[in-house]
């Protein structure tokens, strides 16, 4: 049986992005934006094949201009698609 995910996941916008406080920001899929103390990084929150809840980072988040966020909002949500399991 295949697995099947959300295609009409709760996506971040643009905005969302560069108006964020401290705090986590799920975009999905496990995909989550953590802002902390000025800083901004995606980070994966998956379950290993063990059970084991985990977290991977896949980058820092580049707030300068809206061509800069666009391009990281595109690289985590590829970077997440390349993780998901192939069924």
């Amino acid at each position: 049986m295949r697995k099947r995910f959300a295609t009409n996941l709760q996506r971040l916008s643009m905005r969302q992005v560069q108006v964020a406080r401290d705090g986590d920001y799920t975009d999905g899929g496990g995909l989550i934006l953590r802002f902390k103390n000025g800083s901004a990084v995606w980070v994966l929150r998956f379950t290993a094949p063990s059970g084991k809840r985990c977290e991977m980072g896949l980058g820092i988040v580049d707030r300068s201009n809206a061509q800069a966020i666009g391009k990281s909002i595109t690289h985590a949500r590829q970077q997440e698609d390349a993780m998901r399991p192939q069924s």
